[in-house]
């Protein structure tokens, strides 16, 4: 169903358990030029986590074997798994819930009545920023400033 995750910064991996939702945004990402992994579980989240590298992860805070937002704390606890960006993409938007999403970690917390565009701003905005990230690491640091 899913195309596996790669070292891209174009990999996405959804963690949704909604069929409709999943190929929505299937539908939207990938002619958009992302890679796009899907997981229908907390459980099937974790072993694409292990075989794959995705760079986004957008998460479904109501899943059949537990919360989203236990995966973001997850993830973000760990800096070998944390993706450069992950996003909860939930229809519970209260501002509680839109606040432990970001307590968790979770860089955006995006209503599932988002615009198509939108979203796709969202994840553009993190893939500039992480190639930017990764540029930044590679090339030399800016000498010292000068005393005057």
């Amino acid at each position: 169903m899913a195309s596996s995750g790669s070292q891209s910064n174009r990999a996405v991996l959804i963690v949704e358990d909604d069929e409709i939702v999943q190929l929505r945004l299937k539908s939207l990402l990938e002619p958009a030029g992302y890679s796009v992994t899907v997981a229908g579980s907390v459980s099937a989240a974790k072993v694409a986590l292990f075989r794959g590298t995705f760079q986004i992860v957008i998460v479904d805070r109501m899943l059949p074997d537990g919360d989203g937002i236990a995966l973001c704390s997850e993830l973000n606890s760990d800096p070998k798994r944390r993706p450069a960006f992950l996003l909860v993409l939930s229809s519970r938007d209260s501002v509680l819930d839109i606040a432990a999403g970001r307590r968790a970690g979770a860089d955006a917390y995006l209503s599932k009545g988002v615009s198509a565009a939108e979203l796709l701003a969202y994840l553009d905005a993190a893939t500039a920023v992480a190639r930017f990230a990764a540029a930044s690491t590679t090339t030399a640091p800016l000498p010292p400033e000068k005393k005057k």
